[in-house]
């Protein structure tokens, strides 16, 4: 408007100096159009400056309002991957947290099974030494008492009473613990020399075969019925052997696999809660950074919208002035 008065103004002191109006050695209609046209000069050095900054703070609008698009596009997207993401890791925390719970009770099952069969093992491996002692002792007294029947008389004879009643009362226990061994007869003359064992030297002094060889043929088949019974408690306790052998190994085996397996799931299940934990973290800080970028994409397109309004305002009143302007100098250049 400041430019339009002097316009008007200029516009009159010219054609007042073309009427005679004003004295001037130069012609003053010439100065002014000079003046006019340096104010033209100017109004298109003040509209390329006014349109070179516009055109730096459209670029600037631009920029910033396609980041910031851009960058809130790019943060919805991540939050609404991040959130399925932390429901995925949820499930899986809670599925390794049954599994967890069965594999401990699996460990701690199969350690139990291990402590029952170690049990059952020492408790199987005492009984065969009792049992390999008993049938041992038992032997041994039998062959003593054979070798007592098969020595010549004066040994048998000789023998002093208390010695022999002790070997009786051992033979007594042995044949009672071991019936099964006998059959009917030689239980009978076993029992018959226990209980007579006067008559048993009689018989020994007379050779009698009825009661000698009965009783040795006793003694021999409980000999051998140990020995025998021997033999095979020896071999069952091998084969109880390896078989608890293995079955320590496979157990141990499943122990050790149960626990490497719990490890893994435990650490697996420590990974998914502590990535769960980030994603979360990082939700809240996109949310926060998005927010931010919200606020300043409005800002920038009211700031943006108000600097194309005041630039439209000014250009259309420059071109106003350009216009009176040219107008002017038009008129007084006609005048001359």
């Amino acid at each position: 408007m400041v430019a339009l008065r002097q316009v008007l103004t200029l516009s009159a002191v010219g054609v007042a100096a073309g009427n005679g109006l004003v004295d001037g050695s130069a012609r003053p209609t010439t100065k002014v159009i000079n003046l006019l046209k340096d104010m033209e000069s100017s109004l298109e050095a003040e509209a390329k400056e006014d349109e070179d900054t516009y055109e730096k703070m459209q670029c600037w609008c631009k920029s910033n309002g396609e980041d910031k698009a851009k960058s809130i596009e790019s943060a919805e997207a991540r939050i609404k991957g991040l959130e399925a993401r932390t429901e995925e890791l949820a499930a899986t925390s809670s599925r390794l947290a049954s599994e967890i719970s069965t594999s401990e009770d699996e460990v701690v099952h199969n350690e139990k099974a291990l402590d029952t069969a170690v049990a059952l093992r020492e408790q199987q491996l005492a009984e065969f030494h009792d049992d390999e002692k008993d049938l041992t002792q038992s032997a041994a007294s039998v062959n003593k008492a054979l070798d007592a029947l098969s020595s010549d008389k004066s040994s048998f004879l000789q023998m002093p009473q208390a010695r022999l009643m002790s070997a009786l009362s051992k033979l007594r226990t042995i044949v009672t613990k071991h019936m099964r061994l006998l059959t009917k007869t030689q239980r009978e003359k076993v029992e018959e020399l226990i209980k007579n064992p006067s008559k048993a030297r009689s018989a020994f002094l007379q050779k009698a075969p009825d009661t000698t060889s009965v009783v040795a043929g006793t003694l021999s088949t409980l000999k051998d019925g140990f020995e025998k019974d021997l033999a095979e408690a020896k071999a069952q306790e091998e084969k109880d052997k390896k078989a608890h052998e293995g079955l320590v190994k496979a157990k141990s085996e499943e122990i050790t696999a149960g626990k490497k397996q719990l490890e893994a799931k435990k650490e697996q299940k420590a990974a998914a809660d502590l990535e769960r934990a980030q994603a979360k973290q990082d939700i809240k800080d996109t949310t926060a950074a998005l927010e931010a970028d919200g606020s300043l994409s409005t800002v920038v397109k009211e700031k943006c919208a108000a600097m194309d309004a005041d630039y439209e305002k000014r250009s259309a009143l420059r071109r106003e002035e350009q216009s009176a302007v040219a107008k002017a100098v038009e008129v007084l250049s006609s005048d001359e």
